[in-house]
């Protein structure tokens, strides 16, 4: 009995981010984003978990008892008060327009593709399908498999929930722990569970994982469909379901595969606003940015990059006014900045710092020379190797590298050079990573460098999807050519 109430509970907790994900998309208007169904079921769970975890932790600040009750009744007043305001039907606030594209495929539904559709199609759906379930079998099956969630995250929230009547004394705790500067919303979720399933129950809280895993899946098959059509999203998401890789970190309980969950969205939604005038797609996309740097270290170098293809894109537009470039920005800006930036002061304050001691900066030159050529080997063995290849990638960045060859014209004619540069600039910034580590350089890099490419490997699944559609189809149907394979650049 014990266990079918614990078990409910955690059914419970993980209903509650699609619930107040819903709740806050319509209380902030968010919902003129005009996001399909798929698309609204993954972005209500990643806006309703961020929200969770910023509650909790504004909760920790001003120690107020981490309860169910108390960190549910915000969002009981404002369910309450969003069914009060559809019985007196009130009319929705518009967010109005901040002009993006000149195109305006946001709300269209891509038209019907031959081919792939057709005798392909069931093969994926399949793979997909067996790989979620093996993915849930094997979280069943097995405890978690690494140290790092057990040294790093999970006795954070445990920490959290020991003290959850006053959780200010927990943050006396966290500089016990290694890398006590990793940010906290893997370990609040997991306190968030702990609550509703009402014990520390690590055996059913790491389902939250593989739950990540098929929203990751589920979020790139509908961002892809609505940017590239059906074709495209089965090939992608299929192909990120089939990873080894993808398969094995879905159960390990790492952050790494919640941060590339949150990047995706928030890349997907920017890249969204940039073929739309929707400005609540811009806004989703910064909250989204924003909760990167809250899952992770290595999420803030990703806000820069995705602030950067931004002002990127205004300025190759040369449509846009000074005022409008400007407003497009600071509101990008500021919005996911004030997401992350209360951690960062709270790290500040608390001095928790990182345990990896950075080399001066006068060994910077000579460790560049030094290590530039191990790493590139590395990196190579990692992408292109065969070992690699077989265990971990499925081939991935071998198509990666084939479809941009093969359509580079199409590719840097239109907006996936977004998608494609953002993915070129964060791999060669993950490989520099490498020049200051004080680790043995081969175990660091065999350690950690796969788990970082993971953060950024939706957006190749998405750029190989769309080459072999292209390829398979023969040509982009009609409603996509201006996106794809515009006859201006924007």
């Amino acid at each position: 009995m014990q266990l079918i109430s614990t078990l409910l509970g955690l059914v419970i907790g993980l209903l509650s981010f699609l619930l107040i994900g819903e709740a806050l998309l319509r209380t902030l208007r968010l919902e003129q984003a005009g996001l399909w169904r798929t698309e609204r079921l993954v972005v209500s769970f990643g806006l309703g978990n961020g929200a969770i975890i910023l509650e909790m932790f504004f909760f920790s600040m001003g120690n107020v008892p981490l309860t169910r009750q108390a960190l549910a009744l915000p969002w009981l007043l404002m369910g309450g008060g969003l069914l009060y305001g559809r019985w007196q039907r009130r009319r929705p606030l518009s967010w109005g327009r901040l002009r993006g594209s000149l195109s305006a495929l946001g709300t269209l539904r891509p038209g019907s593709q031959k081919g792939l559709r057709v005798w392909w199609g069931p093969f994926f759906v399949l793979a997909i399908a067996l790989a979620v379930t093996v993915l849930f079998v094997t979280t069943l099956r097995t405890p978690f498999l690494y140290g790092d969630d057990i040294a790093f995250w999970t006795p954070k929230a445990k920490i959290f929930y020991r003290y959850r009547s006053t959780p200010w004394a927990a943050f006396s705790d966290l500089p016990e722990f290694f890398h006590p500067d990793y940010p906290l919303l893997v370990p609040f979720t997991e306190v968030w569970l702990f609550l509703w399933m009402g014990q520390v129950n690590e055996y059913l809280m790491k389902f939250l994982f593989p739950v990540y895993t098929m929203l990751l899946v589920l979020g790139v098959w509908a961002f892809v469909y609505r940017f590239s059509g059906p074709q495209a999203a089965l090939v992608a998401a299929g192909l990120l379901a089939t990873t080894p890789f993808v398969l094995i970190q879905g159960t390990t309980g790492y952050a790494d595969l919640p941060l590339a969950f949150y990047y995706w969205l928030a890349t997907a939604l920017l890249l969204g606003w940039f073929h739309t005038s929707r400005v609540a797609l811009l806004v989703l996309g910064a909250i989204f940015l924003g909760f990167t740097g809250w899952t992770k270290n290595e999420g803030l170098p990703l806000m820069l990059f995705n602030g950067g293809a931004l002002v990127a894109y205004l300025v190759a537009r040369r449509r846009s006014d000074c005022r409008e470039m400007l407003r497009a920005v600071l509101m990008f800006g500021g919005i996911a900045v004030s997401i992350v930036l209360p951690w960062l002061v709270a790290r500040y304050n608390f001095r928790f710092e990182s345990d990896l001691p950075v080399p001066p900066l006068s060994n910077l030159l000579p460790l560049m020379l030094q290590r530039s050529w191990p790493i590139g080997k590395a990196l190579a063995k990692e992408l292109f190797g065969a070992e690699c290849v077989l265990t971990k990638w499925n081939l991935a960045w071998y198509l990666l590298v084939l479809g941009v060859v093969l359509h580079r014209r199409a590719l840097w004619s239109s907006l996936l050079r977004y998608p494609l540069f953002l993915t070129a600039v964060q791999v060669l910034l993950y490989a520099s990573i490498y020049v200051i580590t004080p680790y043995d350089l081969g175990w660091s890099i065999s350690a950690s460098l796969s788990r970082l490419l993971l953060h950024v490997y939706p957006l190749p699944c998405w750029l190989i999807g769309w080459a072999i559609a292209t390829e398979v189809s023969g040509t982009v149907s009609g409603q996509y050519e201006e996106l794809i394979c515009p006859k201006k650049s924007p």
